[in-house]
Protein backbone atom coordinates (compact mmCIF):
# COMPACT_ATOMS: atom_id res chain seq x y z
CA UNK A 1 0.00 0.00 0.00
CA UNK A 2 2.68 2.38 0.95
CA UNK A 3 4.50 1.49 -2.24
CA UNK A 4 1.71 2.55 -4.31
CA UNK A 5 1.14 5.46 -2.72
CA UNK A 6 4.49 6.61 -3.05
CA UNK A 7 4.36 5.73 -6.93
CA UNK A 8 1.06 8.03 -6.97
CA UNK A 9 3.14 10.95 -5.07
CA UNK A 10 6.13 10.17 -7.26
CA UNK A 11 3.83 11.10 -10.71
CA UNK A 12 2.87 14.35 -9.37
CA UNK A 13 5.54 17.40 -10.74
CA UNK A 14 7.64 18.71 -8.09
CA UNK A 15 6.38 22.53 -8.40
CA UNK A 16 2.61 20.77 -7.22
CA UNK A 17 4.05 18.84 -4.04
CA UNK A 18 6.24 22.26 -2.92
CA UNK A 19 3.60 24.61 -3.27
CA UNK A 20 1.06 21.70 -1.87
CA UNK A 21 3.03 22.06 1.39
CA UNK A 22 3.98 25.72 1.45
CA UNK A 23 0.39 25.70 1.54
CA UNK A 24 -0.16 23.45 4.11
CA UNK A 25 2.17 25.47 6.48
CA UNK A 26 0.46 28.65 5.38
CA UNK A 27 -3.14 27.23 6.04
CA UNK A 28 -1.71 26.09 9.47
CA UNK A 29 0.04 28.95 10.43
CA UNK A 30 -2.77 31.08 9.57
CA UNK A 31 -5.10 28.99 11.52
CA UNK A 32 -3.05 29.04 14.43
CA UNK A 33 -2.64 32.68 14.46
CA UNK A 34 -6.69 32.92 14.69
CA UNK A 35 -7.30 30.16 17.23
CA UNK A 36 -3.99 31.26 19.58
CA UNK A 37 -4.69 34.92 18.68
CA UNK A 38 -2.08 37.42 18.05
CA UNK A 39 0.04 37.67 20.84
CA UNK A 40 2.17 40.89 22.86
CA UNK A 41 0.73 42.73 19.84
CA UNK A 42 1.29 46.90 21.34
CA UNK A 43 3.67 49.09 22.13
CA UNK A 44 5.70 47.35 25.18
CA UNK A 45 7.14 44.55 24.46
CA UNK A 46 10.47 44.61 24.55
CA UNK A 47 10.86 44.39 20.26
CA UNK A 48 8.41 46.78 19.69
CA UNK A 49 9.36 49.09 22.01
CA UNK A 50 12.93 48.97 20.48
CA UNK A 51 11.66 49.85 17.25
CA UNK A 52 10.13 52.79 18.73
CA UNK A 53 13.55 54.17 19.95
CA UNK A 54 15.07 53.63 16.92
CA UNK A 55 11.82 55.89 15.00
CA UNK A 56 12.80 58.53 17.78
CA UNK A 57 16.59 58.50 17.37
CA UNK A 58 16.58 57.51 21.18
CA UNK A 59 19.58 55.84 21.17
CA UNK A 60 20.49 56.04 24.80
CA UNK A 61 17.54 54.36 25.91
CA UNK A 62 17.57 51.81 22.82
CA UNK A 63 21.34 50.54 23.84
CA UNK A 64 19.95 50.79 27.91
CA UNK A 65 17.70 48.30 26.50
CA UNK A 66 17.98 44.45 27.91
CA UNK A 67 17.64 43.23 24.31
CA UNK A 68 19.83 45.85 21.97
CA UNK A 69 22.09 43.37 20.66
CA UNK A 70 19.04 41.49 18.74
CA UNK A 71 18.52 44.43 15.90
CA UNK A 72 17.52 42.30 13.25
CA UNK A 73 13.97 41.71 14.36
CA UNK A 74 13.68 44.96 15.95
CA UNK A 75 14.12 46.17 12.43
CA UNK A 76 12.04 44.00 11.00
CA UNK A 77 8.94 45.45 12.91
CA UNK A 78 10.52 49.10 12.62
CA UNK A 79 8.06 50.31 9.82
CA UNK A 80 5.28 49.65 11.47
CA UNK A 81 5.69 52.60 13.80
CA UNK A 82 7.72 54.74 10.90
CA UNK A 83 4.90 54.68 8.31
CA UNK A 84 2.25 54.33 10.59
CA UNK A 85 1.19 51.00 9.77
CA UNK A 86 -1.13 48.47 11.39
CA UNK A 87 0.68 46.42 13.73
CA UNK A 88 -1.36 43.18 13.54
CA UNK A 89 -1.70 43.02 9.76
CA UNK A 90 1.63 43.82 9.50
CA UNK A 91 3.14 41.47 12.18
CA UNK A 92 0.70 38.70 10.61
CA UNK A 93 2.40 39.11 7.06
CA UNK A 94 5.72 39.48 7.91
CA UNK A 95 5.29 36.74 10.11
CA UNK A 96 4.05 33.96 7.12
CA UNK A 97 6.65 35.95 4.56
CA UNK A 98 9.30 34.23 7.23
CA UNK A 99 8.21 31.14 7.74
CA UNK A 100 7.20 30.17 4.13
CA UNK A 101 10.54 31.66 3.22
CA UNK A 102 11.77 29.15 5.59
CA UNK A 103 10.08 26.13 4.79
CA UNK A 104 11.39 26.74 1.16
CA UNK A 105 14.91 27.31 2.59
CA UNK A 106 14.48 23.77 4.36
CA UNK A 107 13.59 22.40 0.86
CA UNK A 108 16.61 24.22 -1.31
CA UNK A 109 19.12 22.95 1.29
CA UNK A 110 17.88 19.40 2.24
CA UNK A 111 17.68 19.19 -2.13
CA UNK A 112 20.93 20.67 -2.79
CA UNK A 113 22.43 17.85 -0.76
CA UNK A 114 19.93 14.74 -1.25
CA UNK A 115 17.74 15.41 -3.67
CA UNK A 116 14.45 16.38 -4.73
CA UNK A 117 12.12 14.44 -2.64
CA UNK A 118 13.94 14.23 0.38
CA UNK A 119 13.94 18.31 0.45
CA UNK A 120 10.14 17.47 -0.06
CA UNK A 121 10.00 15.84 3.14
CA UNK A 122 12.17 17.96 4.94
CA UNK A 123 10.05 21.02 4.03
CA UNK A 124 6.98 18.92 5.29
CA UNK A 125 7.87 18.17 8.79
CA UNK A 126 8.56 21.88 9.30
CA UNK A 127 5.21 22.87 7.63
CA UNK A 128 3.50 20.61 10.48
CA UNK A 129 5.15 21.04 13.07
CA UNK A 130 2.51 22.16 15.25
CA UNK A 131 4.71 23.24 18.25
CA UNK A 132 6.49 26.02 15.53
CA UNK A 133 3.33 26.63 14.60
CA UNK A 134 2.03 27.45 17.65
CA UNK A 135 4.69 30.39 18.28
CA UNK A 136 3.48 32.16 15.03
CA UNK A 137 1.27 34.44 16.55
CA UNK A 138 3.71 35.72 18.85
CA UNK A 139 6.00 38.95 18.43
CA UNK A 140 9.27 37.36 19.44
CA UNK A 141 12.17 36.99 17.41
CA UNK A 142 12.23 33.23 16.94
CA UNK A 143 9.78 32.90 13.79
CA UNK A 144 12.59 35.29 12.38
CA UNK A 145 15.23 33.26 14.20
CA UNK A 146 14.20 29.88 11.98
CA UNK A 147 14.43 31.63 8.43
CA UNK A 148 18.64 33.15 9.27
CA UNK A 149 19.27 29.91 10.89
CA UNK A 150 17.86 27.92 7.48
CA UNK A 151 19.91 30.47 5.61
CA UNK A 152 22.77 29.82 7.08
CA UNK A 153 22.62 26.38 6.62
CA UNK A 154 22.11 26.86 2.74
CA UNK A 155 24.69 29.43 2.44
CA UNK A 156 27.20 26.74 4.27
CA UNK A 157 26.46 23.86 2.08
CA UNK A 158 26.93 26.30 -1.51
CA UNK A 159 29.84 27.33 0.04
CA UNK A 160 31.16 23.88 0.59
CA UNK A 161 29.75 23.04 -2.72
CA UNK A 162 31.71 26.18 -4.50
CA UNK A 163 33.83 28.42 -2.85
CA UNK A 164 33.35 31.33 -5.07
CA UNK A 165 33.35 34.46 -3.61
CA UNK A 166 29.92 35.44 -3.47
CA UNK A 167 29.48 32.33 -1.93
CA UNK A 168 31.54 33.13 0.99
CA UNK A 169 29.98 36.69 1.26
CA UNK A 170 26.70 35.19 1.54
CA UNK A 171 27.56 32.89 4.31
CA UNK A 172 29.07 35.55 6.47
CA UNK A 173 26.30 37.87 5.82
CA UNK A 174 23.78 35.23 6.83
CA UNK A 175 25.91 34.28 9.99
CA UNK A 176 25.99 37.87 10.80
CA UNK A 177 22.19 38.46 10.76
CA UNK A 178 21.63 35.03 12.53
CA UNK A 179 23.47 35.92 15.65
CA UNK A 180 22.16 39.64 15.91
CA UNK A 181 18.47 37.79 15.85
CA UNK A 182 19.46 35.40 19.18
CA UNK A 183 22.63 35.76 20.95
CA UNK A 184 22.53 31.57 20.29
CA UNK A 185 23.24 32.34 16.40
CA UNK A 186 26.32 33.19 17.63
CA UNK A 187 27.16 30.22 18.75
CA UNK A 188 26.01 27.89 15.44
CA UNK A 189 27.90 30.16 13.38
CA UNK A 190 31.57 29.48 14.80
CA UNK A 191 30.84 26.21 14.68
CA UNK A 192 29.65 26.31 11.08
CA UNK A 193 32.71 28.03 10.60
CA UNK A 194 35.22 25.42 12.25
CA UNK A 195 33.14 22.77 10.46
CA UNK A 196 33.93 24.07 7.11
CA UNK A 197 37.44 24.45 7.59
CA UNK A 198 37.96 21.14 9.36
CA UNK A 199 36.00 19.77 5.89
CA UNK A 200 38.24 21.89 3.61
CA UNK A 201 41.55 20.77 5.42
CA UNK A 202 40.51 17.18 5.73
CA UNK A 203 40.80 17.31 1.81
CA UNK A 204 44.44 17.85 2.10
CA UNK A 205 46.00 17.20 4.92
CA UNK A 206 45.40 13.79 7.20
CA UNK A 207 42.51 13.75 9.99
CA UNK A 208 44.56 13.74 12.82
CA UNK A 209 46.35 17.40 11.56
CA UNK A 210 42.80 18.46 10.68
CA UNK A 211 41.45 17.83 14.40
CA UNK A 212 44.84 19.53 15.67
CA UNK A 213 44.65 22.49 13.53
CA UNK A 214 40.40 23.17 14.48
CA UNK A 215 41.69 21.69 18.56
CA UNK A 216 44.40 24.91 18.28
CA UNK A 217 42.32 27.17 17.01
CA UNK A 218 39.45 26.37 19.89
CA UNK A 219 42.28 26.80 22.17
CA UNK A 220 43.65 29.85 21.81
CA UNK A 221 40.35 31.58 21.08
CA UNK A 222 39.85 30.29 24.21
CA UNK A 223 42.63 31.43 26.27
CA UNK A 224 42.15 34.87 24.77
CA UNK A 225 39.02 35.25 25.84
CA UNK A 226 39.74 34.11 29.76
CA UNK A 227 43.06 35.77 30.09
CA UNK A 228 40.90 39.35 29.21
CA UNK A 229 39.09 38.39 31.71
CA UNK A 230 40.92 37.80 34.70
CA UNK A 231 43.70 40.40 33.90
CA UNK A 232 41.50 42.98 32.85
CA UNK A 233 38.88 44.10 35.32
CA UNK A 234 36.73 46.41 33.08
CA UNK A 235 36.12 43.97 30.56
CA UNK A 236 35.23 41.43 33.25
CA UNK A 237 32.41 44.10 34.27
CA UNK A 238 31.46 44.70 31.06
CA UNK A 239 31.29 40.96 29.62
CA UNK A 240 30.05 39.88 33.00
CA UNK A 241 26.93 42.66 33.05
CA UNK A 242 25.84 40.99 29.50
CA UNK A 243 21.91 40.20 30.30
CA UNK A 244 22.62 37.09 28.64
CA UNK A 245 25.54 35.91 29.62
CA UNK A 246 24.53 36.92 33.45
CA UNK A 247 21.04 34.32 32.52
CA UNK A 248 23.80 31.69 31.30
CA UNK A 249 25.68 31.59 34.39
CA UNK A 250 23.13 32.15 36.79
CA UNK A 251 20.44 30.18 35.67
CA UNK A 252 22.73 27.11 35.23
CA UNK A 253 23.64 27.11 38.63
CA UNK A 254 19.91 27.08 39.89
CA UNK A 255 17.52 25.02 37.33
CA UNK A 256 17.83 21.31 36.61
CA UNK A 257 14.27 20.36 35.67
CA UNK A 258 11.08 22.59 34.07
CA UNK A 259 8.63 22.49 37.29
CA UNK A 260 6.72 25.85 36.90
CA UNK A 261 7.47 25.81 41.11
CA UNK A 262 11.34 26.04 40.40
CA UNK A 263 10.97 28.57 37.46
CA UNK A 264 8.97 30.67 39.45
CA UNK A 265 11.38 30.24 42.78
CA UNK A 266 14.56 31.15 40.82
CA UNK A 267 12.86 34.34 38.23
CA UNK A 268 10.03 35.09 41.33
CA UNK A 269 12.17 34.61 44.21
CA UNK A 270 15.38 33.91 44.09
CA UNK A 271 16.95 36.54 41.79
CA UNK A 272 15.37 39.44 43.60
CA UNK A 273 17.00 38.04 46.80
CA UNK A 274 20.28 37.67 45.44
CA UNK A 275 20.14 41.43 43.89
CA UNK A 276 18.82 42.66 47.11
CA UNK A 277 22.50 40.84 48.42
CA UNK A 278 24.82 42.16 46.26
CA UNK A 279 23.77 45.71 45.67
CA UNK A 280 24.35 46.36 49.62
CA UNK A 281 28.26 44.73 48.62
CA UNK A 282 31.05 47.35 48.18
CA UNK A 283 31.84 46.13 44.74
CA UNK A 284 28.12 46.62 43.60
CA UNK A 285 28.96 46.58 39.69
CA UNK A 286 25.13 46.15 38.19
CA UNK A 287 22.34 43.38 38.81
CA UNK A 288 23.67 41.67 35.83
CA UNK A 289 26.88 41.39 37.66
CA UNK A 290 25.80 39.92 40.54
CA UNK A 291 23.95 37.26 38.72
CA UNK A 292 27.28 35.98 36.58
CA UNK A 293 28.97 36.64 40.03
CA UNK A 294 26.64 34.25 41.86
CA UNK A 295 26.50 31.35 38.95
CA UNK A 296 30.60 31.47 38.60
CA UNK A 297 30.48 30.68 42.39
CA UNK A 298 28.46 27.79 41.99
CA UNK A 299 30.63 26.88 39.40
CA UNK A 300 33.52 26.70 41.25
CA UNK A 301 32.41 25.59 44.48
CA UNK A 302 29.83 22.40 42.83
CA UNK A 303 32.01 21.67 38.99
CA UNK A 304 30.22 18.06 39.38
CA UNK A 305 26.36 19.38 40.61
CA UNK A 306 26.78 22.09 37.60
CA UNK A 307 27.25 19.54 35.32
CA UNK A 308 25.01 17.26 36.06
CA UNK A 309 22.11 20.19 36.14
CA UNK A 310 23.81 20.85 32.41
CA UNK A 311 23.32 17.17 31.33
CA UNK A 312 19.79 17.36 33.17
CA UNK A 313 18.68 20.23 30.70
CA UNK A 314 20.38 19.39 27.87
CA UNK A 315 18.29 15.95 27.83
CA UNK A 316 15.01 17.74 28.54
CA UNK A 317 15.66 20.46 25.89
CA UNK A 318 15.91 17.54 22.95
CA UNK A 319 13.25 15.57 24.28
CA UNK A 320 11.41 17.86 27.01
CA UNK A 321 8.14 15.48 27.08
CA UNK A 322 10.07 13.06 28.96
CA UNK A 323 10.13 15.53 31.57
CA UNK A 324 6.96 17.26 31.40
CA UNK A 325 4.62 15.43 33.51
CA UNK A 326 2.33 18.61 33.63
CA UNK A 327 1.91 18.19 29.58
CA UNK A 328 -1.43 16.30 28.29
CA UNK A 329 -0.15 13.03 26.71
CA UNK A 330 -1.57 13.94 23.50
CA UNK A 331 1.19 16.52 23.76
CA UNK A 332 3.66 14.26 25.15
CA UNK A 333 2.94 11.99 22.63
CA UNK A 334 3.40 14.10 19.61
CA UNK A 335 6.48 16.06 21.01
CA UNK A 336 8.51 13.17 21.63
CA UNK A 337 7.74 11.23 18.08
CA UNK A 338 8.11 14.66 16.42
CA UNK A 339 11.66 15.17 18.31
CA UNK A 340 12.53 11.43 17.74
CA UNK A 341 12.19 11.00 14.27
CA UNK A 342 14.25 14.19 13.53
CA UNK A 343 16.72 13.93 16.17
CA UNK A 344 17.51 10.45 15.54
CA UNK A 345 16.98 10.42 11.95
CA UNK A 346 19.60 13.04 11.57
CA UNK A 347 22.41 11.24 13.85
CA UNK A 348 21.90 8.41 12.23
CA UNK A 349 22.61 9.72 8.94
CA UNK A 350 26.68 10.34 10.29
CA UNK A 351 26.74 6.84 10.68
CA UNK A 352 26.90 5.57 6.79
CA UNK A 353 29.72 6.04 4.64
CA UNK A 354 28.79 8.77 2.15
CA UNK A 355 30.09 11.38 0.23
CA UNK A 356 27.63 13.47 1.50
CA UNK A 357 28.64 12.98 5.27
CA UNK A 358 30.38 16.01 5.48
CA UNK A 359 27.55 17.93 4.89
CA UNK A 360 24.92 16.56 6.83
CA UNK A 361 27.63 16.59 9.77
CA UNK A 362 28.03 20.64 9.49
CA UNK A 363 23.79 20.42 9.74
CA UNK A 364 23.93 18.16 12.56
CA UNK A 365 26.83 19.57 14.45
CA UNK A 366 25.38 23.44 14.03
CA UNK A 367 21.66 21.75 15.30
CA UNK A 368 23.36 19.78 18.32
CA UNK A 369 25.60 23.35 19.37
CA UNK A 370 22.16 25.31 18.77
CA UNK A 371 21.15 22.80 21.78
CA UNK A 372 24.14 22.93 23.89
CA UNK A 373 24.23 26.99 24.07
CA UNK A 374 20.50 27.20 25.07
CA UNK A 375 21.01 24.40 27.60
CA UNK A 376 23.10 26.98 28.85
CA UNK A 377 20.24 29.58 29.87
CA UNK A 378 16.82 28.24 28.28
CA UNK A 379 15.19 25.65 30.51
CA UNK A 380 11.90 27.10 29.68
CA UNK A 381 8.37 25.40 30.45
CA UNK A 382 6.71 26.54 27.08
CA UNK A 383 9.82 24.95 25.04
CA UNK A 384 9.88 28.02 22.61
CA UNK A 385 13.40 28.33 22.18
CA UNK A 386 14.69 25.14 21.46
CA UNK A 387 12.37 24.44 18.53
CA UNK A 388 15.03 26.41 16.15
CA UNK A 389 17.48 23.44 16.29
CA UNK A 390 14.32 21.36 14.71
CA UNK A 391 15.02 23.29 11.54
CA UNK A 392 18.56 21.73 10.84
CA UNK A 393 17.82 18.83 11.96
CA UNK A 394 14.65 18.58 9.53
CA UNK A 395 17.56 19.06 6.66
CA UNK A 396 18.81 15.72 7.12
CA UNK A 397 16.53 13.51 9.15
CA UNK A 398 14.52 11.98 5.87
CA UNK A 399 18.20 10.96 4.16
CA UNK A 400 19.13 9.22 7.69
CA UNK A 401 15.89 7.15 8.02
CA UNK A 402 16.26 5.95 4.27
CA UNK A 403 19.73 5.06 4.84
CA UNK A 404 18.82 3.24 7.76
CA UNK A 405 15.90 1.74 6.01
CA UNK A 406 17.98 0.52 3.25
CA UNK A 407 20.61 -0.87 5.74
CA UNK A 408 18.02 -2.99 7.18
CA UNK A 409 16.97 -4.42 4.26
CA UNK A 410 20.20 -4.96 2.97
CA UNK A 411 20.69 -6.89 6.05
CA UNK A 412 17.74 -9.09 5.95
CA UNK A 413 17.82 -9.93 2.35
CA UNK A 414 21.57 -11.39 2.91
CA UNK A 415 20.34 -13.29 5.81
Amino acid sequence: MFVKIANNIGRIPTFYLLLTILFIGFILRTASWFYVGPQLLGDHNDYSQLSIYIVQGNWNEYFSAGRFYQPVYVLLLTPTYLFNLPQEAYIFFLHHLLSISTIYIVYLTAKRIFGVYYGLISAFFISINVMIIYWFSWVYADISFHFFLALLGLTAMNLFKDKKPINYAFFFFSGCLCMLTRPEGLFVFFIAILTLIYIHLAQKLPIRKALFIIAGIIFFLSSLLVSTLVFHKKSQEVFFSQMNISLALYVSSKISTNSPEEQYQTYGIDRAEDWLKGRKQPDYVSDNYILSMHGLNFIKEHPFTWLKMYVSRFASNIFPSVFSPFWSIEHRIYNFSMAFILVIGSTMALFFRDSRRFLALTLVLMAFTLALSISLFQREIDYRVPLSMFILFAMVAPYGWFKFYTYLTERYAHN
